[in-house]
């Protein structure tokens, strides 16, 4: 399921003074969006209303403007060459060492259960942050429910 509409992409772009590039439609920019904020699932608050996709939540019974607005964005930078799915890795694994004559290699370390996506949440600054209100700290906190 995408999020938001066709229009609303439109509407969206044309009020933040952008068009989407003509090598792809509305429709398709939507659906790339809508995974990069379904990638996060496991650190927004409350339960998914829906298998197949993580808005509406049961703390949110319809899908927040923000939520939107995120799809929005991570589907422009997408449409626009953006890389928002991999181009790269964790360090586990990688080649650290090689010796020639004797044959030895030594790899990484892998990282501390993190994955790729959880340490490069910063790839599309705008469209995370119109999703933080809406995720728990790695530590189970909510980043929105400070009080000072």
């Amino acid at each position: 399921m995408a999020y938001g509409s066709d229009l609303g992409l439109t509407a969206y772009l044309t009020a933040t003074g952008r068009t989407l590039p003509g090598t792809t439609t509305a429709e398709i920019a939507r659906f790339w969006g809508s995974l990069y904020v379904d990638q996060f699932e496991q650190c927004y608050r409350g339960t998914a209303l829906q298998f197949d996709a993580s808005f509406p939540r049961d703390l949110w019974t319809t899908v927040p403007l923000n939520v939107e607005h995120a799809a929005y964005e991570a589907g422009y930078a997408w449409a626009s060459g953006v890389v928002i799915f991999g181009g790269g890795g964790t360090a586990g694994g990688q080649v650290t060492s090689e010796a020639v004559d004797t044959l030895k290699v030594t790899y990484a370390a892998p990282q501390d259960g993190w994955g790729y996506w959880e340490s490069n949440m910063f790839i599309l600054p705008a469209a995370y942050a119109l999703l933080l209100p809406f995720m728990k700290h790695k530590g189970g906190f909510y980043p929105s429910a400070l009080v000072v």
